[in-house]
């Protein structure tokens, strides 16, 4: 439990140094950014596992401060959790915070990992595994 709640604090303190930095996306045209209240209940009704939930915030803070319109990698990273637009199945809107977070924890489950080679950078940032 001990070495749990170390992970937590030094995952806070750094966390709180991320926050800083500027996003390395653009948002696109929209009511686009989400409050972590707002996020937190998206991930809740999207039945994150409650474990992955503060790694969530703290990933999709970092990619997009919770823009739901952001764009990155020259339009192919979509959305709150700037997913790569492959991972999207026909019909899903990444740009709508419920399905990024849907598709986000599918790419969880599936991956088996949130950072490491093909996941989020700010997953490896952030020392998140």
């Amino acid at each position: 439990m001990q070495a749990i709640i170390e992970w937590f604090l030094s995952f806070i303190l750094f966390a709180v140094s991320v926050i800083q930095a500027t996003p390395s996306v653009e948002a696109a045209s929209g009511p686009s950014q989400l409050t972590t209240e707002q996020l937190t209940q998206v991930l809740i009704e999207t039945e994150w596992p409650p474990d992955w939930i503060p790694g969530g915030l703290a990933i999709a803070w970092c990619e997009s401060k919770f823009s739901s319109y952001a764009q990155g990698d020259s339009g192919s990273s979509l959305g709150i959790f700037q997913l790569w637009d492959g991972w999207f199945r026909e019909g899903e809107d990444p740009f709508n915070p419920h399905t990024n977070a849907t598709v986000a924890l599918r790419v969880r489950q599936t991956r088996g990992r949130f950072g490491g080679s093909g996941g989020w950078a700010c997953a490896d940032l952030l020392g998140i595994p």
